[in-house]
């Protein structure tokens, strides 16, 4: 893999590096079942008389307003 992406980042010719890229993404493919995309760290921030912050966060990555009160 590294050498098919190390041969697409010099290659010069567009026709070449459309076909490096599909021999890279048929092996992505082939190799990898699927791509962690929704990765890394949710913060929430709040002040003192604010609940629900614990609850506003989740796996899928999406703030939920309606947990917080005051």
């Amino acid at each position: 893999m590294t050498k098919l992406l190390d041969s697409e980042r010099v290659d010069g010719d567009k026709a070449s590096r459309e076909a490096t890229l599909g021999k890279i993404q048929d092996r992505i493919a082939a190799e990898v079942p699927y791509l962690p995309l929704l990765t890394g760290a949710q913060v929430a921030i709040g002040v003192d008389g604010v609940d629900g912050l614990d609850k506003t966060l989740d796996a899928s990555f999406k703030f939920r307003f309606t947990s917080l009160s005051k």
